[in-house]
């Protein structure tokens, strides 16, 4: 009987090494997959031909989070019990710091009303502004005798070398700031 066991064992473990989609190294990496060549480095490879999905799943609606941890931070992604996708900080009382919903809406610092909703100052190189006159009423023309007339309509490039380390460089401006004289 003991011989027997011994031949289980040994077949298993020979077939085990040589067949196996799943490899732990005796460094504690582990290897999943066949894929040829396999790829290198990391702890936990996942690798095959074609289409690769890795999925967390919970059977209920509770919260599904996989996390990224070093010795100071902890960042994680998950899905909250209402469905709403998250980057989370801090393992030990997660929050999210970026929301998304299915429907195509972000939140960065908080849940999004919009397209994109952020909560706190925002830096943009360049932005695109739409005039759609299927949103605009009582359109009226402007007539030769109005004062827009007498603008004077300029065109001009920001210094972007005169800006580094001015206000404009670091931060946005406070719409409610009067910059200047009246």
């Amino acid at each position: 009987m003991k011989l027997r066991n011994l031949f289980f064992i040994f077949t298993t473990l020979f077939v085990i090494r040589v067949h196996a989609q799943l490899k732990v190294n005796t460094n504690g990496s582990v290897k999943i997959g066949s894929a040829t060549p396999y790829p290198s480095g990391g702890d936990l490879l996942v690798a095959k031909s074609g289409q690769t999905e890795m999925r967390i799943f919970s059977t209920t609606t509770d919260i599904s989070r996989l996390w990224t941890i070093n010795g100071l931070f902890a960042y994680g992604l998950g899905v909250d019990e209402n469905g709403a996708g998250h980057i989370y900080k801090n393992i030990n009382g997660p929050s999210p710091i970026m929301t998304f919903f299915s429907w195509g809406y972000v939140g960065i610092g908080r849940a999004p009303s919009y397209k994109l909703d952020v909560d706190g100052d925002l830096r943009v190189n360049t932005t695109i502004y739409s005039s759609d006159s299927r949103f605009k009423e009582n359109v009226i023309d402007i007539t030769e005798d109005s004062s827009l007339y007498k603008l004077r309509g300029i065109s001009y490039n920001f210094k972007k070398n005169d800006m580094i380390g001015t206000d404009l460089d670091t931060k946005t401006l406070n719409p409610n700031k009067i910059i200047g004289k009246k």
